[in-house]
Order: structure tokens, then C-alpha cells, then sequence
């Protein structure tokens, strides 16, 4: 497709002399954008996966800048197009949208994303290696596996709750809620319809509790082998209440930390940073931005508020020089909660912790409690292994199969109970 329009570049190159090339990706097929060197023409058309990939590969061709719209691909075809000698630009969404100047399609995203190429000082979005996405992967389906945990035991307890059982907070509770409405309901109405379908439903529930948390363990061993093997996450692990799954996540996310400025540019990076908005002068604090970062932001806010109610807990019970909470973080933390909402105190506490991870790992010192008021720290030992930051993982998971397996013991008897001919 050749568009009558000149381009709007009398140069096609990028000030460093590259050939530019707009890229919009795709799962089947890819969009190129580009200016024709000697007409001036602007040259748009669809490539498939594998053509694409030859281009790139090329030998003896000229280098390019391939700018591409961030996306679940952009880091895989980058990483590629770095390999054999080009310069992938991965530019946000958001900045490509905003250059759109008619209806969005293929052959509009690509020409947008093309002139983007030709933008001074463009925000870009940093190329990440493999390692550092397997590991982000790996967090990402740990969530995954216990939101699906969250889920199912809030659908038990919701089933419970209709049949006029109350149970409590977690999904032992709600198992054994179910265990006690099964036996309940079959020792009222022994073999009726309502006693079978509530069986099958607690029969299910039992086969996905046990196969989640099967895969909560071994994800969780996976992380805990990940963090006591790599000297950035043992780093990371000496700042108070960072963990193992904080100090894989801090460590993937940044990667390398010369690629900030600052600790605040980290920050930044984190969505732990508020927006501003002025005009006339006039400049207007905003709230935090619920965009990028956010899967990142989820796992410091984690351990921002275990910070916080150890403290509050520290104040309440009247707790002071056992060594938990230094006095200088305790005032500072006290000092939030006594003038803003929870929720924003948190988020100055995960901004700070922020900061200190990247000035940890761009001195590649551990964490040093005579130069920050942080809680000193719980993860690691004198060893420098990983203390039992699992344990309580585990205890839970005890407490759940033990109450799976009551479960399961009943719906067996009861199995045992019903005639063969009767078993459905």
C-alpha cells in the first residue's frame, strides 16, 4: 500500500543515521511503515510473521530503527531486532494513540507509530531480557494461582452463606463451612438430590484446592530458589519486610539500576509516584497513576503495609527497644498515619522503599540501618540464607489440605454408605 501523501521528513533517517521503520505487531500479521528515500513516499503494507523476521535477519542489509508500539511481543521481536545489529525503540501505546488523526486501523497505527521514530527525547519503554521476563512471567502466574484460590474459596463461601452456614476468613475456613454443611445436610436428608449435588460440588472444590495449591508450592519453590541463588535479590532481601517474591520481582523489574538517574526515577518506574498537573504557575499535586508498573506497585504495597501495622502494632502494645522498629522509622511512619489516610501512608512507604532498593543495588552494599529508619532486617540470616520466609506459606497450606482431607474422608464414607446402583 503506497500512500499519495510526501512524508512529512525531508531526512529518513533518525539523527543517528538509522533508517527508520514503524512497526505495528500483531499476532498473524505486521504492519510496516516507512518513507521512501527518493520519492518522498510513505510506504505502508502488511508482512507476515516469518517475512518480518527475515528482514530482520538479513545480512548485509542496512540498520534501522524499528520502533514498535509496546505490546506482549515488542520485548521478543526487540530483542531479536538488537541480535542482528538494529536499534528497537518500544514506544507506550498512550503516546502512539495521541498522534492519531482519523479512524484507527492497521495501516493509521503504523503510519503513527512511524512518525513517533522522528520525536526528540521520546519517552521509550526499556527492552527487557529473557531472564528478567521468565521471572516476571513467574510472578505473574503466582498471582494468577492465587487469585484463582481467592476465587474459589469466595465461591464456597458463598454457597455456604446461601445455605444459611456462616463462615470465616480464609479458605480453611470456607472448606470447613462446606465440610460441616455436607454432613449437615446428609445426616437430615440422607441421599436426596440436595445431599448429591452439594457432594459433586464439594468433591470438585476438593480436586481444585488441592491441584492450586499444589501449584502455589511449587511456584513458591521455584521463587525462594531464584532469590537464595542470585547476590541481587540476597541484596535486596537485607531491606526490611523485602522478601523473597519482592526482592525476584524489584530485581527483574529494574534490572539494570544505572539505567535510572535516581531513586526516584525507580519510583517513577513503580506508578509510586504521584501526577501533577499547572498551568499560569500553578502546579496541582495529583493521585498515584494506575498505569504502568502495577503489577510491580502490588507487591511493594504488600510489604509497605506489613511495615505499617508492625509499627501501629509496635504503638499499640507499647513495645519499644526490642529491636522490630527502630524509633526513627517508628515517628516517621506514626507521624504519616497521624495526617493522612492509611492507604496514602502506605504509598509514601513504598516509595521510600523504592528508593532504597535502587541505591542498594547501584552500590551493590546490603542495606545499612545506621542510614535509613527503616525495620531492621528479617529475611536473611548471618549465613546469607533465606530465613523462613516460607514458613508461614506452608503453615497455611498445612492448615488447608488438612481441612481438604477431613472433607474428602467424609464424602468417601459417604460413598461407602450409598449402593452401588445409587452412586452417581
Amino acid at each position: 500500500m503506497k500512500s499519495a501523501s510526501a512524508g512529512a521528513h525531508s531526512d529518513v533517517s533518525d539523527p543517528k543515521g538509522l533508517f527508520v521503520v514503524g512497526v505495528d505487531l500483531a499476532s498473524r500479521s505486521i504492519r510496516l511503515c516507512s518513507e521512501d528515500p527518493g520519492t518522498g513516499e510513505i510506504l505502508n503494507r502488511e508482512v507476515s510473521r516469518e517475512e518480518f523476521e527475515g528482514l530482520i535477519r538479513k545480512r548485509g542489509g542496512p540498520s534501522m530503527r524499528l520502533v514498535m508500539e509496546a505490546c506482549g511481543s515488542s520485548n521478543y521481536w526487540g530483542s531479536i531486532a538488537e541480535m542482528n545489529g538494529h536499534a528497537p525503540v518500544i514506544v507506550p501505546a498512550r503516546f502512539v494513540h495521541g498522534c492519531s488523526s482519523g479512524s484507527k486501523d492497521d495501516a493509521r497505527d503504523a503510519e503513527c507509530i512511524w512518525q513517533m521514530g522522528y520525536v526528540p527525547k521520546i519517552k521509550s519503554v526499556r527492552l527487557r531480557g529473557a531472564e528478567s521476563r521468565m521471572a516476571l512471567a513467574l510472578l505473574r502466574f503466582r498471582e494468577a494461582v492465587l487469585k484463582g484460590m481467592g476465587g474459589l474459596a469466595n465461591r464456597i463461601r458463598a454457597l455456604s452463606y446461601e445455605l444459611g452456614s456462616v463462615s470465616g476468613k480464609g479458605a480453611p475456613a470456607a472448606v470447613g463451612a462446606l465440610d460441616k454443611l455436607c454432613e449437615e445436610t446428609e445426616r437430615e436428608a440422607p441421599g436426596s438430590v440436595m445431599s448429591e449435588n452439594l457432594a459433586a460440588v464439594s468433591s470438585a472444590a476438593c480436586g481444585l484446592m488441592k491441584a492450586i495449591t499444589k501449584a502455589e508450592q511449587a511456584i513458591d519453590e521455584r521463587v525462594m530458589s531464584l532469590a537464595e541463588s542470585d547476590g541481587r535479590c540476597r541484596l535486596l532481601m537485607t531491606i526490611p519486610c523485602v522478601g523473597p517474591v519482592a526482592a525476584v520481582a524489584i530485581s527483574a523489574f529494574m534490572e539494570d539500576p544505572a539505567s535510572y538517574r535516581n531513586g526516584r526515577q525507580f519510583a517513577a518506574r513503580c506508578c509510586a509516584v504521584p501526577l501533577h498537573t499547572g498551568s499560569g504557575g500553578k502546579i496541582t499535586i495529583l493521585g498515584i497513576p494506575p498505569r504502568g508498573g502495577m503489577f510491580i506497585r502490588r507487591i511493594l504495597f504488600e510489604a509497605a503495609m506489613g511495615m505499617y501495622n508492625r509499627v501501629m502494632r509496635q504503638q499499640k502494645d507499647g513495645r519499644e527497644g526490642k529491636g522490630e522498629v527502630p524509633k526513627a522509622l517508628s515517628e516517621w511512619i506514626v507521624s504519616l498515619a497521624g495526617r493522612m489516610p492509611v492507604k496514602k501512608a502506605v504509598s509514601a512507604i513504598v516509595n521510600k522503599l523504592c528508593r532504597i532498593s535502587w541505591a542498594v543495588l547501584r552500590s551493590g552494599r546490603p542495606y545499612d540501618q545506621e542510614k535509613s529508619s527503616l525495620v531492621p532486617p528479617s529475611a536473611m540470616g548471618p549465613d546469607g540464607k533465606v530465613r523462613n520466609a516460607r514458613a508461614m506459606r506452608k503453615s497455611a497450606a498445612r492448615k488447608l489440605l488438612q481441612a481438604v482431607g477431613k472433607l474428602e474422608s467424609f464424602l468417601e464414607r459417604r460413598k461407602g454408605q450409598i449402593p452401588a446402583g445409587d452412586d452417581t
